[in-house]
């Protein structure tokens, strides 16, 4: 990363969201400067961050002179800025393909599990709601049987090669294995998981711990 990049991220280094862009700008090679925000760093409620991200959420991105918020668009943006045709692909029924299972981690997946993971990883066990844990963990198998569905006749979500589909879901699934929980295995989901963490930005990613 250089302070002298075009592309700024704004975002803490552990928020799912701004992994995603995070991942994407490796993927594609792009060099860029990320600022520390939200959470605990504070800084989105300033005038100048709430002109890039009215909703005071990261991640932010300015591009030049050009900002945008919501993270599978900075993502789908930057692929079409910068070069990124391997990622989201040029034909329209398998971009769509891939837009459909970005929508679907941000709609469906992360929210069924969020509860699970913010119950297990950021309250003490002492004051964890285990009936919300339960029922987080319940929905999110039943849409983890989805995706084994969909990966034992594809490597990959958006079919034989990795795209910009994998991103979200990767990320997610990351928060899933980290629950110290007992949780149904998925042979498929696990192997994908496994092809994933061969890839050098999602290794680096993970590596860090989940706070």
């Amino acid at each position: 990363m250089s302070a002298a990049a075009s592309i700024t991220l704004w975002g803490r280094a552990n928020s799912i969201n701004v992994q995603k862009v995070i991942w994407t700008l490796e993927e594609l090679g792009c060099t860029y400067e990320r600022i520390d925000a939200g959470g605990a760093f504070g800084g989105t409620d300033t005038a100048d961050f709430r002109s890039m991200n009215p909703g005071g959420l990261v991640p932010a991105l300015r591009d030049g002179d050009f900002s945008l918020f919501e993270s599978n668009s900075i993502c789908r943006y930057l692929c079409d800025a910068k070069g990124g045709a391997a990622l989201f692909p040029a034909s329209l029924e398998a971009r769509y393909v891939c837009e459909s299972w970005m929508d679907w981690q941000a709609s469906l997946f992360w929210p069924a599990m969020r509860s699970a993971f913010m119950q297990t990883v950021r309250t003490a066990a002492a004051d964890r709601d285990e009936r919300a844990i339960a029922a987080s963990v319940a929905q999110s198998e039943t849409l983890l049987a989805a995706m084994e569905r969909r990966l034992s006749d594809n490597a990959y979500l958006g079919g034989a090669a990795f795209t910009l589909a994998d991103i979200p879901a990767a990320l997610t699934l990351n928060r899933w294995y980290q629950l110290d929980i007992a949780t149904r295995r998925f042979a498929q989901v696990e192997a994908y998981f496994e092809r994933l963490q061969q890839r050098a930005p999602f290794a680096s990613i993970i590596a860090a711990p989940l706070s």
